[in-house]
């Protein structure tokens, strides 16, 4: 038997209901590349997916179809709004009347990161944020009926017994029940919840999950590279704790599946070590594009920093050579930009960001950079020193953009940085789906 919301992807990101079509609800899922709408028929338990648009079976137009949207809440006045970050920490919203109509143009908004529904007689009005839940009364001038900060809430003797205080996607109205919202989770867990009574009122597993971009890739690798010979190709470098020996992770973003081979003759990287972690990979620039430098550190040889130059994974080096120790802990380069035949290459040092094409550079000191209103505001490590290498994973190119690298992290985040604009266009999830606890057992109760 099907979930419920059969076919919604469990890591979507916003989600909204129309009361003139109560069995129809839309829910917005950015993969990384490109924004597009499930649209879920509660009657038949089927979605169908929607380009974002004015053309034939596209849904929601004049929305951004290259980022991932905040929410999409319904307003007595009739529309559903639907918002996003238009640069960081400025937020904007478009109203529509139905899925195909949005009469006014585009307006800014509150700054904020609460997901948000409002009951279908907006008797209520609920929001939660990673820090705090606040329930208000629209039809009492909007006064507060009550609000919990984060840990007081959700646990056994505190209100919303069951009800998981992160994780949680999206929010929507249950049409026909005025004071119930449906909560949806990232672990596949849909919560209903009344607003009245302050309870879980049932939970029940919905929709599949999406697979993540760069599917099986691991999030402990430490370093990658793509060549432009084959450029859907990307190699990760990963050591197994297991038995100590380098692997490399082979992606293909064709058909987004991932393979393993060891480090070594007569395998991949012939002149890799095979006992030693690779520490990063890099473009060999403004040398020779095309070209890749791969490094480790092998503190029985001086000078202890290795590196090869290579030009596909099975090629004989071109030159094998070695170097004093330095502070960079990560290094990549964008795709080629066809007008100039240049290309980004960015830099993580202990105690600084460096990034340059051709002549277009920027070099960012630790503390000019991710912090808000500085240029990369949002980066989630900006402290420097050593924790750089750890924090982060490695830097790899964005198929199709000439501005923008994939900034990977261990905790399975892939965060696109456009360098041009020195700004996060957005995070998304990658690799492996890491496993999550199981929800709190609940009664039987049908949503």
């Amino acid at each position: 038997m099907s979930n419920i919301f059969n076919g919604v992807p469990h890591n979507h990101q916003a989600s909204g209901v129309f009361p003139s079509d109560p069995t129809i609800s839309y829910f917005f899922y950015y993969d990384g590349t490109i924004n597009k709408v499930y649209k879920h028929d509660s009657t038949s338990n089927t979605t169908t997916i929607h380009d974002i648009g004015t053309g034939a079976n596209q849904l929601f137009p004049n929305i951004p179809t290259n980022q991932a949207m905040d929410r999409a809440t319904w307003s007595s006045n009739g529309n559903v709004y639907v918002k996003w970050e238009d640069s960081p920490g400025v937020y904007r919203q478009r109203g529509f009347t139905s899925p195909t109509t949005s009469p006014l143009g585009a307006t800014y908004t509150t700054s904020d990161k609460l997901h948000d529904a409002t009951t279908p007689n907006t008797s209520y009005a609920i929001g939660i944020s990673p820090t705090q839940m606040l329930v208000r009364l629209p039809n009492n001038g909007w006064a507060t009926d009550h609000q919990y900060n984060q840990g007081s809430w959700g646990g056994a003797n505190t209100p919303y017994n069951g009800l998981p205080q992160t994780g949680h996607r999206s929010m929507n109205m249950i049409i026909g029940f005025n004071a119930m919202v449906n909560v949806f989770y990232d672990t596949g867990i849909v919560y209903t919840i009344d607003l009245s009574n302050q309870t879980v009122v049932s939970s029940a597993p919905y929709g599949a999950t999406v697979v993540n971009i760069f599917n099986g890739v691991p999030w402990d690798h430490s370093a990658s590279v793509s060549f432009d010979n084959d450029p859907t190709l990307s190699y990760f470098f990963r050591m197994n704790p297991a038995t100590n020996l380098n692997q490399v992770f082979i992606h293909d973003e064709t058909t987004n599946t991932t393979t393993v081979s060891p480090v070594g003759i007569p395998s991949m990287f012939p002149d890799l070590p095979t006992n030693i972690g690779i520490t990063r990979g890099s473009e060999n620039q403004p040398a020779n594009i095309g070209e890749h430098l791969i490094y480790w550190v092998d503190n029985t040889l001086s000078p202890p920093l290795q590196f090869i130059v290579t030009t596909s994974p099975t090629a004989v080096p071109v030159f094998i050579g070695s170097g004093n120790l330095n502070s960079i802990y990560h290094s990549g380069s964008s795709v080629e930009q066809v007008s100039t035949g240049t290309q980004w290459n960015a830099v993580f040092d202990s105690a600084y960001f460096y990034a340059t094409r051709g002549s277009i550079s920027h070099y960012l000191t630790t503390g000019n950079y991710g912090g808000v209103g500085q240029p990369y505001a949002g980066l989630p490590y900006i402290a420097g020193g050593p924790q750089v290498e750890t924090e982060y994973c490695s830097i790899l190119r964005v198929l199709g953009q000439d501005n923008q690298v994939y900034l990977f992290r261990p905790n399975g985040d892939a965060i696109i940085l456009d360098l041009l604009a020195q700004q996060i266009t957005s995070t998304v999830q990658y690799g492996p789906i890491a496993p999550s606890a199981p929800p709190t057992p609940l009664p039987d109760i049908l949503v």
